[in-house]
This record gives C-alpha cells, sequence and structure tokens, in this order.
C-alpha cells in the first residue's frame, strides 16, 4: 500500500498497482476509501486529490489526470464553491473526450452531474444526466468499471420516486440478467423493490416470488434484518389480498425479530397489520393492544407528524377505538388518519404526474442534444462548402434575415408562452417592468377538484393512458372556466386550482365559480358515463368552493409562477377534501354570495383551524 505515498506518511496510501487500473476501477478503489478511518479520522475527498496528485507527479498517466480533473470538481462542490457555470464546463469537458477511456470518465462524471442535480432539486436534470451515465456505463465490462450495479441501482431508483414502477422493475430485472453475479452489489435490496414494484402493479403471484427470492438472498448473507423486513412485505402481499390467517405467522415472526433487532419502524408496521387481522377475526381488544403500541412507539420517537406514518398508524387506531365502544375517539382517530392518507394520496399522485412530465423534459433535452450535434457536424460541412464557394456576402444575407425571422418567431413564441402561464395583465407589467408587485384582492371565490381514489386508478392504467385522460379532463376545465371568465392558477397532480374576482374584481365572482364547478362535475359524470357503457373506467371528482379575501403575486426567477395565498386559499382545498364524490361543497361565505341564485343543501360544519366551525353545503341546481 506504498505505491502513490512517494515518501510521504501525511497521504493516504492508494494500493499496489494502481497505475495498471482503468479509470472506472481506480475511481472504485476512492469511492471505497472515502469515509474509511485514517490516523484518527475518516478520509475525505481532500485527502484522495492530494494522494492522486502524489501519484501522478511520481508516474504521470492519463488515467490519474482525468481522476484529478473530476476530484477537484467534487472538492469544489464540498467547499461550496460549486456554480451552475462549473456544471457547465464539466459537462463540455465530458463531450470532448474521446477514445478508449471516453465512456469511463463520462459514465462517472455524467453519474455526478445527475447526483448533483437531482439532491438540488432539479428532477428533470437530474434524470436526464442520469439516462446519460447509463448509456455510457451499461456495455462496460465490470472488470473496468466496478460500481456498475450500483451506479445501475441508483438509476433505477429515481424512476421508483416517481412511482414509475414498470420501469424500475425492469431495470433492476436487467441489471440482475446482465452483471456477472460477483460484480452485483445491493442483491437482496434489488430484488425487495422487483417484488414490490409488482406489488404496485397488482400481480401478486409474481410479487410472491420475487419476494421469495429475496428471502434467500437475504438467508444466505445472513441478514436477519432483512429477512425480518421480507417477511413484513410478504405478510403485506397477504393482508392486501385479505389472506388473514396465512398472514399472521409472518407478521408475528416479523415482530419477534423487529424487537429482537430494535427495528423500531418495521416493528410498528408490523403491529399496525397484525392489529387489522386480529380485528378481521372479531379480536376487538387484541386489536386495540396491538395498535396502540404502535401508535406510542412512534409518538415517543416523534415519528407522527410524518404523513404516511400518521394515516397507517390512525386509520386501524380509529377502527379497533370503534370496534371496542369508543365511537368519538374513533371518529376522530379516523378522520385524523383519512386526512394524512388524502395527503400523501395527493403527493404520490403529484410525483406521478410530474416523473411523467419530467422524463418527457429529460428526453426531450436528450434529443435535442443529439439534434445539436447533428446540426454542428452540419455546419462544419457547411462551413467548408462556404470557404470553397467563397460566396461570403450573400451567405451573410440570408443568414441575417433568415436570423432576423427566426428571432421574431421566437419572441411571439414567447409571448405566447407567458401568457399561458400568467394573466394577461401581469404578463404585461413583467414584460414592462421586469416585476410584478403583489396585490391584495378583498373578494374572490376558489375552485379546487380533485379525483377520488386516484391512486388506485392509475395503478391499474398505464402512464399514456394517464396522460391521456388528465389531459382531456384539464382542456374540458381551461374551456369551463374560461367561459366563466375565471383565472386557472394551476394544477397539482391530479388536482385543478382556479379563482374568479382575479385579476380584475368583479361583483358575481361567486355565481361564477360556482357555474364553473357545476359544468365541470357534469362534464366528468357525463364521460364517466360514456366510459361505462364502453366497459371502461374513469374518474370521479369532488369540487369544494369558498369565498374570501387573497393576496396574489408572481414568483420565480426562470419559471413564473402566478399564485396567490392566504386562509381563503386553505379553506377551499378543505371545502374540497371534505366532499363527496360526484358533489359541489361550498362554505357559508360562498352560499351567502349566491343564496337566491342556487338551490343548496346544508350537511354540517367542518371545523377549520383559527376559524372555528364552517357551515358546508351541497349545491344541487341553478335556480330557474
Amino acid at each position: 500500500m506504498a505505491e502513490a505515498r512517494t515518501g510521504n506518511d501525511s497521504l493516504v496510501p492508494l494500493p499496489p498497482g494502481w497505475k495498471t487500473l482503468s479509470v472506472g476501477a481506480r475511481w472504485q478503489v476512492l469511492d471505497t476509501l472515502l469515509g474509511k478511518p485514517w490516523k484518527n479520522r475518516e478520509i475525505n475527498r481532500q485527502d484522495l486529490l492530494e494522494a492522486c496528485r502524489a501519484s501522478q507527479a511520481a508516474a504521470p498517466s492519463q488515467e490519474t489526470q482525468e481522476i484529478l480533473h473530476l476530484l477537484s470538481w467534487l472538492s469544489d462542490i464540498e467547499r461550496d464553491t460549486f456554480s451552475s457555470s462549473r456544471a457547465d464546463e464539466l459537462e463540455s469537458w465530458l463531450m470532448t473526450l474521446t477514445g478508449e477511456r471516453a465512456a469511463e470518465v463520462q459514465a462517472i462524471g455524467y453519474h455526478l452531474l445527475a447526483h448533483l442535480y437531482w439532491s438540488g432539486g432539479e428532477l428533470a436534470r437530474g434524470l436526464e444526466f442520469s439516462i446519460r451515465a447509463f448509456k455510457r456505463y451499461r456495455h462496460l465490462m465490470p472488470e473496468r468499471f466496478p460500481l456498475k450495479s450500483k451506479y445501475w441501482y441508483d438509476h433505477a431508483n429515481r424512476y421508483y420516486y416517481f412511482r414509475d414502477f414498470r420501469t424500475t422493475r425492469t431495470l433492476l430485472q436487467q441489471m440482475w440478467e446482465e452483471i456477472p453475479d460477483p460484480w452485483l452489489e445491493y442483491r437482496t435490496s434489488s430484488l425487495n423493490t422487483i417484488a414490490i414494484c409488482y406489488r404496485q402493479e397488482g400481480e401478486w403471484e409474481t410479487s410472491d416470488q420475487w419476494f421469495e427470492r429475496a428471502m434467500k438472498e437475504a438467508e444466505k448473507e445472513g441478514s436477519r434484518v432483512w429477512i425480518g423486513i421480507l417477511r413484513g412485505n410478504t405478510a403485506q402481499n397477504l393482508l392486501l389480498q385479505g389472506k388473514y390467517e396465512e398472514a399472521v405467522p409472518l407478521l408475528e415472526e416479523n415482530i419477534a425479530t423487529s424487537r429482537e433487532r430494535n427495528v423500531f419502524m418495521d416493528l410498528a408496521f408490523s403491529l399496525a397489520g397484525l392489529s387489522e387481522v386480529r380485528l378481521a377475526l372479531g379480536q376487538a381488544g387484541e386489536a386495540y393492544r396491538l395498535i396502540r403500541e404502535a401508535v406510542d412507539m412512534m409518538e415517543r420517537r416523534g415519528k407522527m407528524a410524518n404523513l404516511e406514518i400518521r394515516s397507517r398508524m390512525l386509520i386501524p387506531l380509529g377502527k379497533a377505538l370503534m370496534a371496542t365502544g369508543r365511537p368519538a375517539e374513533g371518529f376522530a382517530a379516523l378522520d385524523e388518519g383519512r386526512i394524512a392518507q388524502d395527503s400523501v394520496d395527493a403527493r404520490r399522485n403529484a410525483l406521478l404526474l410530474s416523473g411523467v412530465q419530467l422524463k418527457m423534459e429529460a428526453e426531450s433535452h436528450l434529443a435535442a442534444l443529439q439534434v445539436k450535434e447533428e446540426q454542428i457536424r452540419q455546419q462544419r460541412l457547411w462551413n467548408f462548402v462556404l470557404a470553397l464557394i467563397a460566396v461570403g456576402v450573400s451567405v451573410f444575407t440570408f443568414v441575417f434575415f433568415r436570423q432576423k425571422k427566426r428571432i421574431a418567431r421566437e419572441q411571439r413564441r414567447s409571448d405566447e408562452l407567458l401568457l399561458n402561464i400568467l394573466p394577461a395583465d401581469v404578463a404585461r407589467d413583467l414584460k414592462q417592468k421586469g416585476k410584478v408587485d403583489a396585490r391584495h384582492f378583498g373578494e374572490v371565490t376558489i375552485l379546487f377538484t380533485d379525483f377520488c381514489e386516484f391512486t388506485q386508478w392509475v395503478e391499474r392504467h398505464s402512464a399514456d393512458e394517464l396522460v391521456a385522460d388528465l389531459d382531456l379532463c384539464f382542456r374540458a376545465f381551461d374551456d369551463i372556466t374560461t367561459r366563466y371568465g375565471l383565472e386557472k392558477i394551476k394544477t397539482i397532480g391530479d388536482a385543478y386550482m382556479a379563482v374568479a374576482g382575479l385579476p380584475q374584481e368583479i361583483p358575481d365572482h361567486a355565481e361564477r365559480a360556482v357555474g364553473a364547478a357545476l359544468d365541470i362535475r357534469n362534464f366528468v359524470e357525463t364521460e364517466r358515463q360514456k366510459r361505462e357503457k364502453e366497459g371502461k373506467s374513469f374518474f370521479e371528482i369532488r369540487l369544494g368552493l369558498h369565498s374570501g379575501p387573497v393576496v396574489a403575486g408572481v414568483i420565480g426567477l426562470r419559471k413564473f409562477t402566478y399564485d396567490i395565498w392566504g386562509d381563503t386559499v386553505n379553506l377551499a382545498a378543505r371545502m374540497e377534501s371534505s366532499g363527496e364524490a360526484g358533489r359541489v361543497n361550498i362554505s357559508e361565505a360562498t352560499r351567502t354570495r349566491i343564496r337566491d341564485l342556487f338551490s343548496c343543501t346544508f350537511r354540517g360544519r367542518v371545523p377549520a383551524k383559527n376559524k372555528g366551525e364552517i357551515g358546508m353545503y351541497f349545491v344541487e341546481v341553478r335556480e330557474v
């Protein structure tokens, strides 16, 4: 281990034979050394940079020089001196590389860029670079690129983040098929993920087979923690299919293992699962004891603020309380749990839809890069022809006028795009002043819509069907809100938000918003009935409205967003979440503004934070 020390004991030792390794193998060595103990501390990136500089000084090589370039770039990030221009420099440098080592260096560099943009929230760019890296290392031999399965696993999980389960499990299955056994990492974890993906697609038998394969791998590795997790996951498959008796031994084994290993999260979920089984088998007292232990455990560890944990704990707790004769407590727990579940579903749906959008954006940019490279090649050829025929003046004139027309066309397109995302008055202020002042509106009515059981619908349909049906609905919603003079604010996943009464104040904002809501409801119901006659499924919709004051303004620098804020927004969202499928649910405030115009049914009061209780009404029909 003394080769790269060059007589300096203060340098991290690189292994013998360092200079004979490929770039990919050298990078894997550095990856392995990072964070390892050395001289009473952990090895950091700067230590590796200094060791490589010493190695390069002692035995110069192009491979080490390229490693140094990548390490220098990473060192800048860790010292907070990174900028987008540095990322552009790295990308430009990677694109210039040619020869035998180019694919290895580019795979590393693009993977690092993917991680950087992804962790910084620029998911489309992160996915784009992840795809570019994958194309480089997929066909590299793992002997030359030992990090191949690690990078591959990370790439697949980017799709899992967006709930694109089909692409995730396809990538992981390909990883198992294409990477030789000695070089395969994340074995149990990747098999478990494949099984979960099949579960999400409703393919129970295939999911069980992959869980069994993961269990064999965990047993081979002797991982008690993974064995417990896999028992719990297999039991969850059985619970979802209503096979309660078969799930009991697996859950009990996992509870025992989790207690022994202090794996509290897995323990709590297994207790909750077993509680639901006991309740289904008529053992209400035991069901309550189990879920109470799980809830108390999560509360002691401060985990109940997490919406997913909250829903998975409070819904079975509410059911157990109801079954043991405490309906008031049970209703309260169920209400809190279902509100949390609605939020979790909304977030998942938003992730799924943003994933589709961002994947399209990443693929579009990749296609544009290929076009750009082809244009560069053609431009070089064209320049050569121009030099031969010496018609510089005429070519200049042609290019000048063509460019002028292109600029005018792009300006028109820019104006159209701006009007697509901002109201006309706001867009005009932004172009003239470079900013938009926030503005208070004393009277508006906000409309929220959301599709019921959207998550379950998504899991039964392809991404193409999903995008096509949402596009159909949102285009219709846009037409309806435009006809009534509402301003569309945004879509969030499968939710749609519009407002009447801005950017110009109008006295009949409530009437317009309720009229639009009824038309939207009727459109969805008509389409649903049409699909049912064809033997197909379609969405059901909830709608909620509330009237009051808001503040409106533009946020963002590179991607402008016109948005509104205030309690009125929160209460309108609460009206939607408290509604029912196929009904228009409005607040008391909106009801007072349309009293003589629409027939409404009072349906109770809902508690609102800092506002007390607010009356709710279902709108039935417009009065003639």
